[in-house]
């Protein structure tokens, strides 16, 4: 369950509030506080992206969960560069 306007945005000046994921499972609610994005994949496994900067997969069963996958991208430096000429037609 996701709320919030703008929630595919990590940051934006003009949100009214901020996005909010939640597990629910059998009418117990968890609320994922460190959510930025999240959504899940077609084998069941929880994608997340943190507002620290991580990016997990998670398996949930049983009401628990397990980190299966974890890269911290916060201390990557961006690296622009031009597209490619293949992506400049839509």
């Amino acid at each position: 369950e996701v709320e919030g306007s703008y929630a595919a945005f990590r940051d934006s000046h003009d949100q009214r509030d901020p996005p909010c994921y939640s597990i629910v499972q059998d009418g117990d609610v968890e609320i994922l506080e460190m959510a930025q994005w999240a959504d899940w994949t077609m084998s069941g496994i929880l994608l997340l992206a943190t507002r620290e900067g991580r990016l997990q997969a998670q398996e949930w069963k049983s009401g628990t969960r397990r980190i299966v996958f974890e890269y911290d991208l916060a201390t990557l430096e961006p690296d622009p560069s031009p597209a490619p000429e293949w992506a400049l037609d839509w």
